[in-house]
């Protein structure tokens, strides 16, 4: 049986982990690299000698199609599909002027509309666990309720947290998180580094749905603990303001409790 080689380039780790985890399923695919920025594509491209490139168009430092000249150049036999979440048809036509071999949308396929992950070591708490694979959809920031669990960029790899609260300075949408361990609320972080929603949870033979009514309920009860801990901190007075904070604490540990064992 032959074996067709690969390389990823998306600039998102999470979107390489969950192409890597569906292609890797299949007998005929191996991955022989992954890149991260657009100016080391080419190169990457060049060493490996990869049948196919599978090139996001938007890519950080060289966009897709600048990538797709510089291949073409260096890996003459290497064939590239174009992964994009536009539709545009100008987007298409460039692409396919530019000699690629394929256009696919990100929402048309599997691994972009749905991607099984590992939560990192850092537990995702109070909801998940370190190890545990979840499933991770594509959403835009509109989409998102109080509660869900949301999976954004962070340095060279992902974190997934659980969305507090939301503001918007200066048009941009600013997402307020709270994971981990810590009673201490993350710093604000754009909405543009969101990519996607956890919409279920994998437990033995069971699989958790994170987004149905119930699960959305809890997770929204939730939010509203984490948000008013995060304001007991400013509370007047340090014997108030510790006061404060250990009744809120204890409660959201109460609440998370049960809802680890309702869902």
């Amino acid at each position: 049986m032959s074996v067709t080689t690969l390389v990823l380039a998306d600039d998102h780790h999470v979107v390489r982990q969950g192409l890597r985890a569906l292609l890797e399923a299949e007998p005929d695919f191996s991955i022989l690299g992954e890149a991260a920025d657009g100016l080391e594509v080419a190169g990457v491209v060049e060493r490996l000698k990869p049948d196919v490139l599978v090139l996001d168009l938007m890519m950080p430092g060289l966009n897709g199609l600048d990538v797709v000249r510089q291949v073409r150049q260096r890996s003459p036999h290497t064939r590239v599909v174009i992964l994009s979440m536009h539709s545009n048809e100008a987007y298409v036509l460039e692409a396919l002027r530019n000699g690629v071999a394929g256009y696919v949308l990100k929402e048309q396929l599997d691994a972009g509309r749905a991607v099984r992950l590992t939560v990192p070591t850092a537990s995702m708490w109070p909801t998940l666990s370190p190890g545990e694979a979840v499933l991770v959809r594509g959403a835009q920031p509109d989409e998102l309720r109080l509660g869900d669990i949301v999976v954004g960029t962070w340095g060279q790899g992902w974190r997934a947290h659980r969305l507090i609260d939301r503001r918007c300075e200066a048009g941009q949408t600013l997402f307020l998180t709270q994971g981990d361990n810590s009673s201490v609320v993350d710093e604000a972080w754009p909405a543009s580094q969101l990519v996607g929603v956890v919409v279920a949870v994998r437990r033995g033979e069971r699989e958790v749905n994170l987004q149905s009514a119930w699960a959305r309920r809890i997770g929204a009860g939730l939010a509203f603990l984490l948000r008013s801990q995060r304001v007991a901190q400013g509370a007047p007075g340090k014997l108030v303001r510790r006061a404060a904070l250990k009744g809120w604490r204890s409660l959201v540990r109460a609440s998370a409790w049960l809802a680890r064992q309702v869902l």
